[in-house]
């Protein structure tokens, strides 16, 4: 079971930052340096019991070239790192590092659009598919049970190990995710995201509880840099 939850926690993680993205499509405003001055918290959730397992907040630090530098905070005050680029590919997520960096999104945004690639993590090699399958409102719950509604594209896509160990059941590391990715002014980002096993079983939900904006400190400088 920890084991389990490790792996959600990898996957919670990334299903964050993959999210923050140049979108090019309308409603869906671009990713902007006032991002630095806005705190997302999550809540990483069990499907089925509601049981909250995280409680965090992800906030941008920095911009370097075309990679997009985030830090995540629990509520122990515990800090990690993260590191995107631009294009949204994940290329290390504290001491995990993948390679290339994991896709997760198609931009422009339009319904019908596909993507599909390929990335090493944890010495395993994987592939990712998705397909945007539709343009809705996504009404969520905030920290107080009060109900709130984003204009959101859905995403359902799957990952799978590239070479199954010998010995093991069908569908071994296989996983289909639902997630929506969106928009909250100046950024997009993904605000709701549930995974399942090969046998359809649900192992978490995860989702956007609260957006709060925090004070520039006094004569505070932009720390996005131009790319090299």
């Amino acid at each position: 079971m920890k084991n389990t939850w490790n792996l959600i926690g990898c996957l919670a993680t990334l299903a964050f930052f993959s999210s923050i993205a140049v979108a090019a499509e309308v409603g869906l405003p671009q990713f902007s340096t006032s991002a630095e001055r806005m705190e997302f918290r999550f809540q990483n959730s069990d499907f089925y019991s509601g049981v909250v397992k995280e409680d965090y907040t992800l906030t941008f630090k920095e911009q370097r070239g075309d990679r997009l530098i985030f830090t995540r905070r629990e509520q122990n005050g515990n800090e990690s790192e993260t590191i995107y680029t631009t294009d949204m590919g994940i290329c290390q997520s504290g001491s995990t590092a993948y390679t290339p960096c994991a896709p997760r999104f198609v931009f422009p945004m339009e319904v019908g659009k596909t993507f599909k690639g390929e990335y090493t993590v944890d010495d395993k090699e994987r592939i990712r598919e998705g397909k945007i399958t539709a343009f809705e409102s996504l009404k969520l719950k905030d920290t107080e049970g009060k109900d709130v509604t984003y204009p959101a594209f859905k995403y359902v896509t799957t990952f799978r190990l590239k070479v199954i160990p010998p010995g093991v059941y069908s569908g071994y590391g296989n996983y289909t995710e639902t997630y929506y990715y969106c928009s909250i002014p100046p950024v997009g980002i993904l605000c709701y995201n549930d995974i399942k096993t090969s046998n359809n079983t649900a192992l978490y939900k995860l989702q956007l509880v609260s957006v709060k904006k925090i004070p520039a400190p006094i004569g505070g400088k932009s720390t996005v840099s131009p790319p090299n």
